[in-house]
């Protein structure tokens, strides 16, 4: 078993060793002096810890994703690329970096990075638009003593000069095209990432203490709210059909490891409800993690999709090592 999780921080390769995988990526940041990212509510509701990666858009491009660095385990970054604010600033400021400037966006301070992190991946995306979606891309993120004009003025000058021509662009160019299979472990805890399902139920009957793993947006929360620590975690995320979305003439087959981003993304306009509910489900930070599956199956009281996927007379497919049956919702 590969005994080092490895990823693209900043531009630079990183390889980690020795490091428990319930360690969140906030904490292993932080205590390698990275403290731009801070810990304001640990679950994902201040965006203070917020951070980069690079994900996929609907159309399966490398597209940059604020999240919430507090709620993932570091070993879910294994072969991704992240970007921390202080890997925002090159020689000169990065333009959103500059508008806050300008705009007087900062007091004290704390909230400030977060903030950043969110703009920068504003500032990069393609389809941000309207005033609603502005206000959408910066509602993941709280502020006590500024005040949120300020902020969003800058968020507005800044995204008026999008170029599209920067180092940050040809880092999207270079991102691995599919996560592979890791095998990690430290002590007596293990990360594994399968690429099939065969592997993962494999996986699943030979750790039967396992504990599936996707966006962590739920899971996340039992590390840093109830300390617990899991033996073995099985992260779905390099599964194929577990994070594709499909159509047909007939149906969506939306893959219960997709992110609700990108179900928002492609579902949205066909499907009003949809993209209505998840105006209100978390943050664009959780939403760039949280998936559909995750939603349903942890029976969450606050699992907003299952109302209007029952609306939707929406069915599940559920699979295991013999087989698979389909049921209603």
């Amino acid at each position: 078993m590969k005994n080092a999780i490895e990823f693209r921080l900043n531009g630079k390769d990183v390889r980690v060793e020795d490091v428990s995988p319930n360690v969140t990526l906030l904490d292993w940041l932080r205590s390698r002096g990275l403290t731009g990212s801070k810990e304001g509510c640990a679950e994902g509701d201040c965006g203070a810890c917020s951070v980069a990666i690079i994900d996929r858009d609907r159309k399966g491009k490398p597209a940059y994703r604020a999240i919430n660095s507090c709620l993932v385990p570091l070993p879910l970054m294994a072969g991704r690329d992240v970007v921390t604010v202080e890997g925002v600033a090159g020689e000169h400021l990065h333009p959103v970096q500059q508008a806050m400037v300008e705009n007087h966006g900062s007091q004290c301070g704390y909230c400030t990075p977060g903030f950043i992190m969110s703009l920068f991946e504003g500032y990069y995306r393609s389809d941000l638009k309207t005033s609603g979606q502005l206000d959408e891309q910066l509602c993941g993120n709280l502020c006590r003593c500024t005040g949120y004009r300020a902020i969003r003025d800058a968020a507005a000058d800044a995204f008026e000069k999008r170029n599209g021509a920067d180092p940050f662009d040809e880092l999207l160019t270079t991102a691995a095209r599919r996560l592979g299979p890791v095998r990690y472990a430290n002590g007596d805890e293990r990360f594994l990432r399968p690429a099939t399902l065969k592997q993962l139920f494999a996986m699943m009957t030979k750790h039967p203490e396992s504990r599936l793993i996707a966006g962590a947006t739920e899971l996340g929360l039992d590390i840093t709210k109830r300390y617990q620590k899991f033996q073995t975690l099985i992260s779905l995320e390099g599964i194929g059909e577990l994070t594709r979305i499909e159509s047909s003439e007939a149906e969506w087959k939306v893959g219960a490891s997709a992110s609700l981003t990108r179900v928002n993304e492609l579902l949205g306009k066909e499907f009003p409800a949809i993209a209505e509910m998840l105006q209100w489900f978390g943050s664009r930070q959780i939403r760039n993690r949280a998936t559909m599956g995750g939603n349903l199956v942890t029976a969450s009281p606050i699992g907003d999709s299952a109302p209007v996927l029952l609306s939707l007379d929406a069915r599940l497919v559920l699979a295991c090592e013999t087989g698979e049956r389909e049921l209603p919702i």
